[in-house]
């Protein structure tokens, strides 16, 4: 583990947390990358990321060639920076993200509400920022789409705080 933090150290990763979101089932919606890029436009590559606080859900790249299934506690990574789908029936026509929530300002969080008045699922979600080329040799070797539970981890505490 030691290892690892000393090369996340030296690839210089950048982050953001740009989304407080509460869904209601059903909902379903398309993240393409157009925020991060609109908040750090100097960045080339992003590494998506969404912390399940409550609820449930389901994702997937939005070429359909990996999925998750994720439920309170779980944080799901796409670091390849892929677009992708989030919701709780992924057959339902996805909406952009970017189309109903606001941008946020600088320092700010944006804060959404979307869905039906179904079962509730809070997310937050947000990016890194990387160069391709230092993070290259760890992006080759991670899957498409994974996912973390944090509840079971000692920093899971931290993290829900």
């Amino acid at each position: 583990m030691e290892a690892l933090s000393e090369l996340l150290r030296e690839v210089k990763l950048k982050g953001a947390a740009f989304l407080d979101a509460e869904f209601r089932e059903p909902w379903c919606v398309v993240a393409r990358g157009r925020l991060p890029r609109m908040l750090m436009p100097e960045a080339t590559h992003f590494i998506h990321y969404h912390y399940v606080a409550e609820g449930a859900c389901l994702t997937r790249t939005e070429d359909g060639r990996a999925e998750a299934a994720l439920t309170a506690g779980d944080v799901v990574v796409f670091p390849y920076g892929d677009s992708h789908i989030v919701g709780t029936d992924l057959q339902l026509a996805p909406r952009s993200i970017a189309d109903i929530i606001r941008p946020p300002g600088r320092s700010e969080v944006a804060r959404v509400q979307y869905g039906g008045d179904g079962a509730k699922t809070h997310l937050v979600c947000g990016f890194l920022a990387c160069d391709p080329q230092l993070c290259s040799p760890i992006l080759f070797a991670l899957p498409r789409v994974f996912k973390v539970s944090m509840r079971a981890s000692p920093s899971g505490d931290w993290l829900e705080r």
